[in-house]
C-alpha cells in the first residue's frame, strides 16, 4: 500500500500509513521509505526528505539507493555541494557510489557548467567497481562541447570507443555542433563521416542540426 500510494505521488497518504504501521509495532521496511523520499524528490520536499531520512535512521539503515534518490533530489533543486555532502556520507556508511550515482552527479555537474568537478569523478573511478556507461560518457562530452572544450570532448569520445561503448546518435550530435560552433567545420565533418562509418544512423534532429551548421558555414554546396 505504501509503494503504491508512493507511486502515485500520495505522501500524506503514503507517510500515514507508515505511522500506522510503526504504532502498531510493525517496523516499515527500508523499501518503504525509499517509497515516500522517491514521492517527496518527485515534488521537490528536499527539507522533509531529509527528515524522513533520519527517522527512517532510527528504523533501517539507508541504502545504495536511499543515498540516490536524495542526491537526484538535491542536483535537480541544484544544490550540489549538498549532493556531495550525502555522496560522502553515504561512503562514511560504508556505502560506494554505483553508476547510477555517478551519472546523476556528473550529468548535474556538466549542467551546472561545474565541469572540472564532472572530470573529477570520472577520473577517479574505479572502472573495476564502476564502469562507465554511454550516458556517463554523453554527459561529459555534451559539457565539455558546450563550453568550447571540444578537443577534450574528443579525447574522451576515443576514450568511449576504447572502452567498447558505442556511441550514439547523441553523442554525434553533440560533437558535430560544437565543432562547427568552434568553427571548426572540417571537424565537424570528419565526426559525421565517421558517425556513418560506425554504422550509426542519424536521426531527423542530427540532420537537421548538421544541415543547420552547413548553411551557417556557408557551405551549401556540401
Amino acid at each position: 500500500m505504501i509503494m503504491g500510494y508512493g507511486s502515485a505521488g500520495k505522501f500524506d497518504e503514503a507517510y500515514s500509513l507508515l505511522e500506522r504501521q510503526k504504532r502498531k509495532g510493525c517496523i516499515p521496511s527500508v523499501i518503504a521509505y525509499n517509497c515516500i523520499l522517491t514521492c517527496l524528490g518527485r515534488k521537490g520536499k528536499i527539507d522533509e526528505a531529509l527528515k524522513i531520512l533520519e527517522e527512517m535512521r532510527q528504523d533501517a539503515a539507508p541504502n545504495l539507493t536511499t543515498y540516490n534518490i536524495l542526491i537526484d533530489m538535491l542536483c535537480k533543486a541544484g544544490e550540489l555541494e549538498a549532493a556531495l555532502k550525502v555522496q560522502d556520507t553515504m561512503k562514511e556508511a560504508g556505502l560506494f557510489p554505483n553508476i547510477m550515482t555517478v551519472n546523476i552527479m556528473i550529468d548535474r555537474l556538466c549542467k551546472a557548467q561545474k565541469l572540472d568537478e564532472a572530470c573529477s569523478i570520472f577520473l577517479g573511478l574505479d572502472h573495476k567497481v564502476c564502469t562507465p556507461d554511454s550516458r556517463t560518457f554523453c554527459s561529459l562530452i555534451d559539457g565539455l562541447g558546450r563550453r568550447g572544450r571540444v578537443d577534450d570532448a574528443y579525447s574522451l569520445y576515443e576514450k568511449m570507443l576504447d572502452s567498447d561503448q558505442i556511441p550514439n546518435v547523441v553523442v554525434y550530435t553533440s560533437l558535430i555542433k560544437n565543432f562547427f560552433k568552434c568553427g571548426r567545420k572540417d571537424d565537424g565533418h570528419k565526426i559525421y563521416k565517421e558517425m556513418v562509418h560506425r554504422g550509426c544512423s542519424p536521426d531527423l534532429m542530427l540532420l537537421n542540426s548538421y544541415m543547420d551548421c552547413v548553411f551557417k558555414a556557408g557551405e551549401v554546396e556540401k
